[in-house]
């Protein structure tokens, strides 16, 4: 490592935060914001401080890591950012509730459970505590395979502080030097200990030791470093396979359940609206022997991340081999500011909602590159230009976007960004510990946004301001938030396309869209059931009417 590298935490650290935050908002001025505190949160305050104006959307530091962490929390995100994630504080798996109730996490996101950093045994000794996470990275990868959509229950909440108790009793078997034949003692005894617990790994961590040596020829490591590791990796699986076995998880070889247990398979939602992917469907199903031939002639015909909805799987697998077979987990899937968390697939890829792909793309127009701000004829006619391109990726019928065509659609806006005619928008000013109506519609007014008209800017910010209110009064992140909603309601409206694809996949109250169809909807859903005097009226008045 060169002076000029940075450690890998705060190298892994700078790389999700310029992923989560567009480069517009972070700071350069007097000079450009550094990653550079070794204390993880001290990075977020230091960004915070030199970009109180420009980040205002966030209360405070604590805010940006909530939202950061939430970002990078999904399975294999390694593949994804191309590099490991080495954090000094990860975060813990996300739990989803399945339609029984259990608890259940991404079987990639089993070793955040068993293996935080901070409870590794070997104090400040980084030869052996890297010697060590290599070695549980091999047996992680053959426990948990490559599928990283797969979904397991989840028998105990990964709580770090019960799951420290739970290794607290572990003591390194040796602290002083120990001979050959004193090594090969413990290793057969290890071995004897070990067998009915983690049955064949034992032999599979003594050959990830071995080729770990072979790949490091130039680390030196004694016979009583070799038996701490391998006590340490032992008892992390051991615990996995307690784990395993109170969810009756198939995790072979540690654990395979006399009988099969349900599968889990996600089930997603927007709005009222749930449903499946198609080919995480198919390929679930086959694995529990059941008969696919029909849905895999018809699966295989369709694009990929194509859906299904609940009802329509019910139909197509059986209602009654649904109840015995299959349980479906409802994915939370968090509101983050700028991005959301990808997604991941059967086919090992990424994927976003294609409506959250729409409002990271608007929000980047809006929130970061603010280009609708006292904008002019010819940038605005070219942006719209450009959206009514883009809405050709969004199709009402479809729910899900791979990543790749996401990162393309911003890659173009970016090169249609550099074409238009550029400002140095101002921020919006923050002077006040007080926040009201007159506030939100005086920062409004500032913005000059031509394409919306003076009626809706007094409806919007009506609305707007009742939505972000508590007790009459508005944190300061509300105003950004309602500022960025104002517009976002604008363009929408004025662009039908938009609105109609917004609409279409119930995103309309996330978008800020005030839209009267959703609310003659509700009015509607929330109108009480007419009573048997009530119907025989309606229908004396139809008669007489004739």
């Amino acid at each position: 490592m060169t002076s000029q590298e940075p450690p890998p935490h705060l190298a892994s650290l700078d790389l999700v935060i310029r992923k989560f935050i567009p480069k517009e908002l972070i700071p350069k001025q007097p000079m450009e914001w550094q990653c550079d505190r070794d204390e993880q949160m001290a990075n977020f305050t230091t960004l915070m401080d030199a970009g109180f104006t420009a980040l205002g959307m966030f209360e405070s530091a604590q805010d940006v890591w909530k939202h950061v962490a939430h970002y990078i929390n999904f399975p294999n995100s390694a593949k994804y950012f191309n590099r490991e994630l080495t954090l000094q504080d990860s975060p813990r798996p996300i739990i989803h509730k399945s339609l029984k109730k259990d608890d259940c996490i991404y079987r990639h996101d089993l070793p955040k459970i068993f293996e935080f950093r901070e409870r590794k045994p070997f104090g400040v000794d980084k030869k052996l505590a890297d010697m060590a996470e290599a070695i549980l990275k091999n047996c992680w990868k053959k426990l948990i395979g490559e599928s990283h959509h797969e979904m397991i229950k989840c028998p105990q909440k990964p709580n770090s502080e019960a799951l420290s108790a739970e290794c607290s009793p572990f003591q390194l078997p040796f602290d002083k030097s120990i001979s050959r034949e004193e090594f090969d003692e413990f290793m057969n005894e290890w071995k004897t200990q070990s067998k009915k617990k983690i049955n064949v790994m034992i032999d599979f961590i003594v050959q990830s030791m071995a080729l770990y040596h072979k790949r490091f020829p130039e680390l030196e490591t004694s016979y009583e470093d070799q038996a701490n590791v391998i006590s340490w990796v032992g008892f992390v699986m051991e615990k996995t396979a307690e784990f395993a076995k109170s969810g009756d998880i198939v995790l072979p070889p540690l654990h395979s359940p006399a009988s099969k247990p349900k599968a889990l398979i996600r089930l997603f939602s927007l709005g009222k609206n749930q449903f499946v992917m198609a080919h995480e469907l198919l390929d679930t199903i086959k694995k529990h022997d059941m008969d696919v031939r029909k849905l895999e002639k018809e699966v295989l015909d369709m694009p990929e991340l194509s859906t299904f909805s609940y009802n329509e799987v019910l139909q197509k697998v059986g209602k009654s081999a649904c109840e015995k077979t299959l349980d479906f987990v409802e994915m939370k899937i968090e509101s983050l500011m700028f991005v959301r968390t990808p997604i991941p697939t059967p086919k090992e890829g990424f994927c976003v909602l294609a409506v959250d792909a729409l409002y990271e793309l608007l929000m980047n127009m809006i929130v970061a590159k603010k280009v609708f701000r006292d904008i002019v004829d010819n940038d605005w006619l070219t942006i719209e230009k450009f959206l009514m391109a883009m809405m050709l990726h969004f199709d009402t019928s479809r729910y899900f976007m791979d990543s790749k065509v996401r990162d393309a659609i911003m890659t173009l806006w970016e090169s249609v960004y550099r074409k238009t005619t550029k400002r140095t928008p101002v921020n919006i000013e923050w002077n006040s510990t007080k926040l009201d109506l007159e506030k939100l519609k005086e920062t409004i007014n500032k913005l000059k946004i031509g394409f919306i008209s003076e009626s809706l800017k007094v409806d919007a910010s009506d609305t707007i301001f009742l939505r972000h209110a508590k007790s009459n009064r508005f944190k300061r992140s509300d105003l950004y938030i309602g500022v960025a909603h104002f517009q976002l309601n604008g363009l929408v409206m004025k662009l039908l396309k938009l609105y109609e694809f917004i609409h279409s996949q119930e995103a309309c109250f996330s978008f800020g869209v005030q839209c009267i169809r959703c609310v003659e909807k509700k009015n509607g859903d929330e109108m009480p059931e007419e009573t048997g005097n009530e119907k025989k009226q309606k229908s004396k008045g139809k008669t007489n009417r004739k």
